[in-house]
């Protein structure tokens, strides 16, 4: 009972669909005969009004046309006045006679249950006579044919999977099944029509709900797989097909989310990834090229699919468990896309300018395969100076063929570089074991310095601004913090989680902010000018900051503290924490007052003074054979000094007002100028 239910819903939508294509059908030929008559009668009032102008000659009997008004007040319509014969009059209904002959043909697998035939043949035959039309569809004049074809796959693909046709013969409906898509996709490309793409689409998802029940790794999963590569083909051989194209692509990825779910996903999920990722980018390596900016869809496809399945087979544990196995798959496609962005613009006359938006999509996957490559086979302190070698060589690249791509992933690389540098300057911080501390300071954060280094300097040289400034702002990161951790090894001695900071430390750190800060300050007309003042100035900032802020932990218990802990550091004379920043402080203020900045030099002047108080007054109270009231006149006295010097004349110089003020900076710009 339920198969002769199931046979009449399909009989009914057939003749639903059957009866919207007469109604269209006869709508059509209508307008085309109205239109065909109105050209006939205006053709003959021209020859008569030809022939009355001329005078004389033969006459047309203009009683031969009659005008026939048409229905609802429309214009007229002319016709000969001959009487039409049976004949000709069903011949002009031939549309309708095709419509009833394709519905006929469509329905008549039917009466096959008649006769005693099984569900599971006359699924087969119902859908060969919807790949008959579908190839009947192909003519000019049976054009129509084709959403007769779509109507009847779909509909006998439902019956056959509903009724279990389907799962009792999995292998004639799956072959049957990828004839129609194929047909379908063959009629969309060469008459550009959607009754193609619906027969397709059809197909291909009857073919995945059966895979998802019997398994994909079946003649139903080939089935499948076929419509979907075929799809994929015909979508990116024309534009207007691109979201074919799409579509095959989600379906694939849907296609590999079922069979990771099933069990034969432990054998097969590795080739059926690897096949789709290879299908995609093949299509993408042949059409890319060809179609240049406008194809930006195959190629982010032919992209993403491989990096995708590259990735899953990892996550899963698959195929590319192995972390080198995987880094080496990632390495490949980056080369491989490094390739195809190579091959596309060679055939090009503007070069990589003229692939717009597909350069950048290439360049994104390609730099995402790199990068993967990296984390998965390099550990921190390594992998460090291997993004900052793809900084650099993004940059070198650009000095040759100039692109803001390279530029753009060039500081996405150094940023790259500047993370996992944090990383090891952690792993020294937290003695990781089997890593030598000087090993990690060199690989990890050296190295990279010096690789930023000669990236800034490319960049600059191409005019890229912001480039040269981000990767001399990281490389400024890099070396202070190198020379902050070998500091901290010397008086650390190595156990950097047992010795905690003390107060000389303390004031290393913020000899080598300010050490650094003037040798930037002294550079600052190479490169990138502003961006080194500015880090000059940011570094001197935090030195005088932390100095003073340390200063003001002696009146707590802090310092003192920390004192009776850290007995085995190699110096232990408090005082120098204050002598060694008021050192740098007073070079500070000799480089400032000699390029005329007044802020700058005022207050480096007052750190100066501050510092060397600081150090007199710590000399005092740790001097036990002073007498208490010299030592109090001693602090007093030192105090006082460091406020009153900072009213003395001369303090700033003599240079002009308009030079004080990033003069040097004026001068560069005049120079660029000329």
């Amino acid at each position: 009972m339920e198969l002769w239910i199931l046979l009449a819903l399909q009989l009914a939508a057939t003749g639903l669909g059957f009866a919207y294509l007469w109604r269209r059908q006869r709508q059509l030929s209508d307008e085309v005969a109205r239109l065909r008559t109105t050209l006939a009668a205006a053709a003959a009032e021209r020859t008569v009004q030809r022939r009355r102008t001329r005078g004389g000659g033969a006459q047309v009997d203009e009683a031969q046309i009659i005008p026939l008004a048409a229905a609802g007040g429309q214009a007229e319509i002319w016709r000969p006045a001959e009487d039409v014969g049976l004949a000709e009059a069903l011949f002009s209904h031939r549309e309708t006679l095709r419509g009833l002959l394709l519905g006929l043909i469509a329905v008549a697998p039917a009466f096959g249950f008649f006769a005693g035939v099984e569900s599971a043949a006359v699924t087969a035959i119902g859908l060969g006579v919807a790949l008959a039309m579908t190839l009947l569809g192909l003519r000019q004049d049976w054009q129509a044919s084709a959403w007769a074809a779509a109507v009847t796959a779909i509909g006998w693909a439902l019956f056959g999977f509903v009724s279990g046709a389907a799962h009792a013969s999995p292998i004639i409906y799956s072959v049957f099944l990828a004839f129609c898509g194929a047909a379908g996709l063959l009629h969309a490309h060469l008459r550009r029509t959607p009754a193609g793409a619906v027969i397709a689409l059809g197909a291909a998802a009857m073919a995945l709900a059966l895979a998802g029940q019997i398994g994909v790794i079946s003649a139903a999963g080939a089935a499948f797989g076929v419509i979907v590569t075929a799809a994929a083909i015909v979508g990116a051989l024309s534009l207007r097909l691109e979201a074919m194209h799409l579509a095959a692509f989600g379906a694939a990825l849907i296609g590999l989310f079922v069979l990771s779910g099933q069990n034969a996903a432990a054998i097969w999920f590795t080739p059926a990834a690897a096949w789709a990722g290879a299908v995609f980018l093949a299509i993408a390596a042949v059409r890319v090229p060809q179609l240049g900016a406008r194809g930006v869809a195959v190629a982010g496809t032919g992209a993403l699919a491989p990096l995708l399945a590259a990735g899953a087979l990892h996550a899963a544990q698959h195929g590319l468990a192995d972390r080198y196995a995987a880094a080496g798959a990632f390495l490949a496609l980056a080369a491989a896309l490094a390739g195809l962005i190579a091959l596309a613009a060679s055939r090009r006359a503007n070069g990589l300018a003229a692939l717009r938006a597909t350069l950048w999509v290439l360049t994104i996957a390609a730099f995402i395969a790199a990068s993967a490559a990296i984390l998965l086979a390099l550990p921190a302190p390594f992998a460090a100076p291997a993004f900052a070698a793809l900084a650099f060589g993004l940059a070198a690249l650009n000095t040759r063929f100039t692109d803001a791509a390279w530029r753009a992933f060039s500081c996405i690389a150094a940023l790259c570089a500047g993370v996992m540098a944090y990383e090891t300057a952690q792993m020294l911080l937290l003695e990781t074991p089997g890593w030598n501390p000087w090993l990690l300071i060199g690989a990890g954060l050296g190295l990279p310095a010096a690789l930023l280094g000669a990236s800034a300097m490319f960049a600059g040289r191409m005019g890229a601004k912001a480039t040269a400034g981000l990767q001399e702002v990281l490389l400024f990161a890099l070396a202070v913090a190198a020379a902050n951790l070998v500091v901290r090894l010397y008086f650390s001695a190595g156990a950097t989680l047992l010795a905690p900071i003390g107060f000389v430390e303390a004031g290393a750190h913020v000899s080598v902010w300010l050490l650094a800060s003037l040798l930037i300050a002294s550079h600052a007309r190479r490169g990138a000018g502003e961006t080194r003042v500015a880090a000059a100035t940011t570094l001197g900032g935090l030195a005088l900051f932390s100095a003073a802020f340390a200063g003001v932990l002696w009146l707590t218990p802090f310092w003192s503290a920390r004192e009776a802990v850290t007995t085995a550091a190699p110096i232990q004379q408090a005082p120098l924490g204050f002598l060694a920043p008021a050192l740098f402080a007073w070079a500070h203020w000799v480089f400032w007052r000699a390029r005329g900045s007044e802020v700058r030099t005022r207050v480096a002047f007052a750190a100066g003074g501050a510092f060397s108080a600081g150090y007199v007054v710590l000399e005092a109270l740790r001097n036990g054979e002073l007498p208490d009231w010299a030592r109090a006149l001693l602090v007093a006295l030192a105090l006082a000094l460091a406020v009153i010097i900072n009213f003395a004349p001369g303090v700033v110089g003599s240079a002009p007002r308009s030079y004080r003020e990033e003069n040097f900076h004026r001068h560069r710009r005049r120079q660029q100028s000329v």
